[in-house]
């Protein structure tokens, strides 16, 4: 069968397709220009700026927590939910393609 991805292609890039697929949806464009804006977003935030069911926009932020864009973080008791942040990784990510979408 096939080589390995990881020695069938280049760091550079397996990073330009991690990327790729991140900014492969409009929505999640719109979620990680408003994570850079505010710093922190919760689902439902998200779901109200880009009308979307709160069930639609957990996919796509599942798909950016995989590809290593954005992490979870406890807002606390009084909050009673998540927020979402850049991982330091991402917000390199984010800012690097920022001039481009």
């Amino acid at each position: 069968m096939g080589r390995s991805k990881h020695l069938q292609y280049t760091v550079q890039e397996l990073n330009g397709a991690r990327i790729g697929r991140a900014i492969a949806a409009s929505a999640r464009v719109v979620i990680l220009q408003e994570i850079s804006k505010y710093h922190i977003v919760t689902n439902k935030y998200i779901s109200q700026r880009v009308s979307l069911s709160g069930a639609a926009v957990s996919q796509h932020l599942q798909i950016l927590k995989e590809t290593g864009f954005i992490e979870s973080k406890y807002l606390g008791d009084e909050e009673g939910f998540q927020g979402y942040t850049f991982t330091k990784q991402g917000e390199v990510d984010f800012g690097n393609i920022k001039g481009i979408i």
